[in-house]
């Protein structure tokens, strides 16, 4: 979502299996708190859809504007998993 030739928010998958793809939702700072999330959202899972692709969401645990911001757009089944990382 662009505004006055800034993006202001933008959704995006950074993993994409062909069947799967997770959500990605960054809002600019300073227009948090307006929607904008809720309206990428929206738009990148109903193209999800139109392409018979699963879109996923996938968060930190203590990311609570992000688990809000997935039961708006109609997400459940919250699940803990570990996540390894090589140092």
């Amino acid at each position: 979502m662009v505004q006055e030739e800034s993006i202001v928010a933008e959704c995006v998958s950074i993993f994409h299996s062909g069947k799967m793809a997770e959500i990605d939702i960054i809002t600019n700072p300073n227009h948090r708190g307006q929607g904008l999330g809720t309206v990428v959202g929206q738009a990148f899972i109903k193209q999800c859809l139109a392409k018979n692709v699963l879109p996923a969401w996938d968060c930190d645990n203590n990311n609570e504007s992000s688990k809000t911001l997935a039961s708006k757009l109609g997400f459940s089944n919250a699940e803990n998993y570990a996540l390894y990382v090589l140092k």
